[in-house]
C-alpha cells in the first residue's frame, strides 16, 4: 500500500509543506519518475548550488547539493528525452543561453547561445506543446526607443536548438485620474504566462500597470496572437500563472487585488527620477494575498477565486526589514509556479522573501466549494486587517533599508465578547498619528457566487460611529478609503444602528442577511433580524459574482466602539 499517496489524499484545503529556497517563478520541476525538486540558483553564475527534493508527492523535503554546473530546474523534452532550459546571459544581456543535457537531469549540461534577447528576462520555463513538435517560451524584452520591457514569445521547432521571436505590442499604461494623484509603475507586459488549452489554442496572461491582467490568444501555436485586452482577472503589477491539468481543466494563480491609489509623488522629496517618472515603483500595497480559480471550458468561465495563501508578514510592524534582505527584499506572496500531483492535488510554490514564500498542496476541488463560514474560533488567520504605518518609500537605498513598502500594524482585533466567553471582531477607529489611515477595516474571502448570500451576526453599539458593510468581487486594502467607490454592494450601519429603513437593536446581537443575483438585479435584497426583505441595488456590476466581505469604519472621528462581529457565512444559493 502506498501510504504516501494515502496521506496526499487526505489533503483538501491548502496545506503548507516547505519553504522554497528561492523566489517562486521557475525553479520547481518534476522528474519523469515522480521526484519533485525546487532548486536554489546563484543568479550571477547561472548555476544551482543546492535543491530541495521530495519523493513522496511533496509531503516532505530534503536538501541536497546540486551537481557541478547544474543550471537549476529544467524541462524534460517529450520529443527527445533531453533536459533543457533557457536563461539570459548575465555577462552579456543580449544573449539567450540554452542549457541542455542528453544524460538525464543530473547529467553534463552544454551551454550554447541560441538567440538574442535585448535586455530580456526569462521568468518561465519553456512549454512543450502536445499537438505539434514545438517549444513555446513567453519572455520580456527591451526594444529601441521604448523605456519599458515589452512582451514577446520565443518558438522552437527543432527541440530547442534554434529559436525565433514573435514580438507582441506594447500594452497601455494607467492614466493619472482620480483617485490617483501620481503615475503608477509603467509595468507593461512583463512576466507573461502561457498555457496550452485542451482545444489546442494557446492562452497568455500578461502582468500590467492597469487594474487587470491582460490576455491574448493564439490559434496557430504561438505564431500570431490576438490583440491583448483586459482579462477576467483583477491584478496590478503582479505575476499571473496558468496551468493546464491532465483533465483539460485550466488553473489560474494570481493576486486578484487592487493597490491603494497612487500618491502625489512629486510631493515626496526623497524619491528619485525613476520612481517619480514611473520607471520603478514607490510602494506595493496589493501583494499580500494569492488566489486561484478553475475553468472547465478552456478559460471561458471561471470558478473559485479563493485565497490560497495570505502573507504571514501582512501585519508586521517591521515589515520593511523583517528577516533581513536575504535573497529578496520583496516581502510578498506574488509570483508562483505549480505542478499537478496525483488524485487531483496541486503543488504550488509562491512568494518572494523567505518569510513570505511557501510551497502548498491543495485539492483542485477545494476551489469549487459552495460556501464558507467563520466564527473566529481559529483567530484571524483568514482575514486581512492590517493598517499601514507612515514609512520611507521607494526602492532599496542600500543595506538595512526597506523596498517599496510600508511597515504595518494589526488593525481590527479580536476582543472579549460581551455575550459569552468567546471572542468577537471589533472594527473601530483609534487615534494614532503614525498611521496612513486610522479607520480600521476587515476583509474576508468566500467562494465566488454569482447568485449568493451573506449572513452576518453583529452588534451595533450605543455611541458608535458609522460602519460600512461592503461586498466586492476582488480584494481591496482593509483601510482603503475609496472602498465604497469600488464596491459592488454597500450597506451603511448608521450611528444609532439604522440600516436603510430598518433599525437594529443596540448593544444586542443582530443578524444581517444579504441576497444577490448578478443575472437578475431585481433579485437583490437584505433582511435584518427576520424583518421584511428590503431591496438593494448594485453600485456596479461584478465581473463573475461576489467573493469578498469588507467591513470598514466610516467614522469621521475617533470611534473606540465601532461594531462587533460574531460570525460570518457566505456563498452560493
Amino acid at each position: 500500500m502506498d501510504y504516501d499517496l494515502l496521506q496526499l489524499q487526505e489533503i483538501y484545503a491548502p496545506r503548507p509543506v516547505a519553504v522554497p529556497p528561492v523566489n517562486a517563478t521557475r525553479e520547481l520541476m518534476q522528474l519523469p519518475g515522480g521526484e519533485i525538486r525546487h532548486y536554489h540558483l546563484l543568479e550571477q553564475e547561472l548555476v544551482s548550488d543546492y535543491f530541495l527534493a521530495s519523493k513522496d508527492y511533496g509531503l516532505s523535503w530534503k536538501k541536497f547539493p546540486a551537481p557541478p554546473n547544474c543550471p537549476g530546474a529544467t524541462v524534460c523534452s517529450p520529443y527527445s528525452g533531453d533536459f533543457l532550459t533557457l536563461r539570459t546571459d548575465r555577462s552579456s544581456p543580449q544573449q539567450l543561453l540554452l542549457f541542455r543535457s542528453q544524460n538525464g537531469c543530473d547529467g553534463d549540461y552544454t551551454r550554447t547561445a541560441v538567440a538574442t534577447l535585448s535586455g530580456g528576462l526569462v521568468c518561465r520555463q519553456p512549454l512543450p506543446l502536445r499537438r505539434i513538435k514545438r517549444w513555446v517560451l513567453p519572455v520580456q524584452e527591451h526594444r529601441p526607443g521604448e523605456p519599458r520591457r515589452c512582451p514577446a514569445v520565443l518558438l522552437s521547432d527543432d527541440d530547442g536548438y534554434s529559436w525565433q521571436s514573435v514580438h507582441l505590442p506594447t500594452l497601455p499604461v494607467l492614466k493619472v485620474a482620480a483617485p490617483h494623484q501620481g503615475v503608477r509603475w509603467l509595468d507593461c507586459g512583463p512576466e507573461p504566462t502561457i498555457a496550452e488549452l485542451a482545444d489546442g489554442r494557446l492562452m497568455m496572461l500578461l502582468r500590467t500597470a492597469m487594474d487587470f491582467y491582460y490576455q491574448s490568444f493564439s490559434d496557430d501555436y504561438g505564431q500570431t496572437w490576438t490583440a491583448a485586452e483586459p482579462s477576467p482577472f483583477y491584478g496590478t503589477i503582479t505575476s499571473p500563472l496558468l496551468l493546464t491539468l491532465s483533465s483539460g481543466q485550466l488553473l489560474f494563480f494570481g493576486n486578484l487585488t487592487q493597490p491603494l491609489p497612487e500618491l502625489a509623488h512629486q510631493q515626496t522629496a526623497y524619491l528619485n527620477d525613476s520612481e517619480l517618472s514611473g520607471q520603478s515603483e514607490d510602494v506595493f500595497t496589493n501583494r499580500d494575498v494569492l488566489h486561484a480559480a478553475l475553468s472547465d471550458d478552456h478559460g471561458r468561465t471561471w470558478q473559485g477565486f479563493r485565497e490560497i495563501w495570505l502573507n504571514p508578514l501582512r501585519n508586521a510592524a517591521d515589515f520593511r526589514l523583517a528577516g533581513g534582505r536575504a535573497d529578496s527584499n520583496d516581502r510578498s506572496v506574488h509570483q508562483a509556479q505549480a505542478l499537478e500531483l496525483p488524485d487531483g492535488k496541486i503543488l504550488v510554490a509562491c512568494g518572494q522573501h523567505p518569510l513570505s514564500r511557501m510551497m502548498l498542496i491543495f485539492a483542485s476541488d477545494w476551489l469549487l466549494e459552495k460556501e464558507r463560514s467563520d466564527d473566529f474560533s481559529c483567530g484571524l488567520g483568514d482575514w486581512s486587517v492590517h493598517q499601514y504605518v507612515k514609512s520611507r518609500l521607494g526602492n532599496t537605498r542600500g543595506p538595512a533599508t526597506g523596498h517599496c513598502a510600508y511597515n504595518r500594524r494589526p488593525g481590527a482585533a479580536l476582543i472579549p465578547s460581551p455575550l459569552d466567553y468567546r471572542e468577537c471582531l471589533q472594527v473601530a477607529r483609534f487615534a494614532d498619528p503614525r498611521l496612513i489611515e486610522e479607520r480600521q477595516g476587515a476583509v474576508w474571502n468566500f467562494p465566488m457566487a454569482a447568485r449568493g448570500f451573506l449572513r452576518l451576526e453583529f452588534m451595533p453599539q450605543s455611541g458608535a460611529g458609522e460602519v460600512l458593510f461592503l461586498l466586492h468581487d476582488h480584494w481591496l486594502n482593509p483601510t482603503d478609503v475609496n472602498a465604497r467607490q469600488y464596491a459592488c454592494l454597500s450597506l451603511q450601519l448608521q450611528p444609532g444602528g439604522q440600516i436603510g429603513p430598518e433599525q437594529s437593536r443596540l448593544n444586542e446581537k443582530n443578524v444581517l442577511e444579504i441576497f444577490w443575483h448578478c443575472a437578475n438585479l431585481q433579485d437583490c435584497f437584505f433582511r435584518l433580524n427576520d424583518a421584511a426583505m428590503q431591496p438593494i441595488e448594485f453600485l456596479r456590476p461584478p465581473l463573475h459574482g461576489l467573493n469578498y466581505l469588507h467591513i470598514q469604519s466610516a467614522s469621521a472621528n475617533t470611534d473606540p466602539l465601532g461594531v462587533l462581529i460574531f460570525s460570518v457565512k457566505a456563498g452560493q444559493r
